[in-house]
């Protein structure tokens, strides 16, 4: 059967899915929708629908009133100290650390929490994102800021 047809069972003749009834007066039943019954390994079985699977709960973020921010808008509201660097210059992890305490309580002092995320977005205006510099600028980041490790 080509796609976007159907075969009448009286007739056979070949009619558009959405046709409810055929010349031949043969009428199409409505199609059963899958998620109205449940399902088995063996097919659709009717009757009354199932009950929808209980939410999983979300972790709560205490954030004291304050907007939670990701994906920050705008620069930063802070340089790193020392910046700009000169080439070669490693900064050290106590500056990222503190760069980025910063930076979450400029966002406190505009009625804004910034999520650790928002201050790794921040770090690419002085890192460049493909570099090896930027991957421990955002674990020294995570790590000031208590983001759990995942394995």
């Amino acid at each position: 059967m080509p796609r976007g047809l159907k075969e009448c069972p009286k007739c056979h003749k070949s009619v558009g899915l959405r046709t409810q009834r055929c010349e031949c007066g043969h009428q199409f039943s409505p199609p059963v929708k899958l998620a109205d019954t449940p399902a088995t390994a063996a097919g659709v079985i009717g009757g009354a629908p199932a009950e929808p699977p209980a939410p999983e709960p979300q972790p709560s973020v205490v954030t004291s009133g304050r907007s939670r921010v990701v994906i920050p808008a705008g620069k930063p509201p802070c340089k790193p100290k020392g910046h700009p660097w000169d080439a070669g210059v490693q900064v050290t992890d106590e500056d990222i650390a503190s760069w980025a305490e910063q930076v979450r309580a400029a966002g406190w002092d505009k009625g804004q929490d910034y999520a650790p995320e928002a201050v790794c977005y921040f770090a690419r205006y002085f890192w460049d994102i493909n570099s090896q510099e930027y991957r421990r600028v955002v674990g020294v980041i995570n790590k000031a800021l208590h983001v759990p490790e995942y394995s």
